[in-house]
């Protein structure tokens, strides 16, 4: 190995990074050990206040806080006995240190720290299966479980979180992933479709089920409510709004499908029958004339001799050029 003696101190050194400072960029070792060095930097800091200012203010500039994070990330990750210590020493101090603590989990609010917290684990969870089947075992254990739903329900409790939630939930993209998520899921786990179909049977077997799924369609599809729709039954007597005919069924809701106005309650006929003529007024009055013309009598249909029947198609000479005599034989 090769050694070095120190010019101020004159002992003899092994000449590598723990007993000589090492400079990079001219890519050679200091003249001096660093007991030396950091004996002399020690004095004139302590002596020299000019000095001092300007290494403090040096040290608090974002080059040398990026330089000391970069070279601290760099041991960070290759000397695991480093690690080892900085992590249990921010575990004894944020255990300690309340004020640490609360600057810690502020900051871990924080969207940038959230972020960069979600691009690491998912990293760690594409190329890491150690990391993947761990966080897979843990999630089913019954203290994940608990502590997640406790944190749900926290969390369900601040009306800003709520409304955040809903927000997120209700835009299309959102809308559509999770349906996505449910036909994906539906398609490949038929444990959970069972589940899933006897739960919907048993939810809507229930009449309160059925009840509020009718409330719903109501309010959604025509804004009405079940009490608006059983005020407007009674005000025709429980009875069709055009026909007048009581039913067994109820009432369909009649609206206008241009400015989804509600305009009354129709039986089955009825609708149907508006729709067919497509709520055209026109149409309508039409049929109503064309209803009460007087019938036509049997004389006025002249009937059409079994020889001459294509002869209204003028085709020439049909008997000759047809082909189907199977078909001729059996009209005639």
């Amino acid at each position: 190995m090769e050694t070095r003696q120190c010019r101020a101190c004159g002992e003899t050194k092994l000449l590598n990074t723990e007993s000589f400072h090492y400079n990079k960029s001219r890519k050679i070792f200091a003249a001096k050990c660093k007991v030396c060095v950091n004996t002399a930097w020690r004095e004139k800091y302590a002596n020299n206040p000019e000095w001092r200012e300007e290494k403090i203010a040096y040290q608090k500039s974002p080059a040398a806080r990026a330089r000391k994070n970069a070279r601290r990330r760099e041991q960070y990750g290759t000397d695991p006995e480093y690690r080892e210590s900085i992590l249990a020493a921010q575990k004894e101090k944020y255990a300690t240190d309340p004020d640490y603590r609360e600057r810690v989990k502020a900051r871990e609010r924080t969207k940038e720290v959230r972020e960069r917290q979600n691009a690491r684990r998912r990293e760690r969870w594409a190329t890491e299966p150690g990391y993947r089947g761990k966080q897979k075992a843990y999630t089913k254990t019954p203290e994940a479980k608990e502590a997640r739903n406790a944190r749900n329900r926290e969390r369900r409790n601040d009306p800003g979180y709520r409304e955040q939630r809903k927000a997120q939930r209700s835009t299309p993209e959102a809308r559509e992933r999770d349906r996505a998520y449910l036909r994906r899921r539906r398609a490949t786990d038929p444990d959970w479709r069972d589940k899933s179909n006897a739960r919907d049977r048993e939810r809507y077997h229930n009449s309160a089920r059925k009840q509020q799924l009718s409330d719903r369609s109501l309010l959604k599809r025509y804004g009405i409510t079940k009490a608006d729709y059983d005020r407007m039954s009674a005000e025709q007597n429980y009875r069709c709004a055009i026909c007048g005919q009581e039913t067994a069924e109820a009432l369909h809701v009649d609206h206008n499908h241009q400015t989804k106005q509600v305009r009354g309650l129709l039986c089955e006929n009825c609708n149907f029958g508006v729709g067919l003529f497509a709520e055209n007024p026109e149409a309508m009055a039409k049929a109503i004339v064309y209803l009460n013309l007087p019938p036509v009598p049997p004389q006025a249909i002249l009937p059409i001799p079994a020889e001459r029947l294509f002869d209204r198609f003028e085709i020439p000479n049909w008997e000759r050029q047809s082909r189907d005599k199977t078909y001729r034989t059996r009209r005639d």
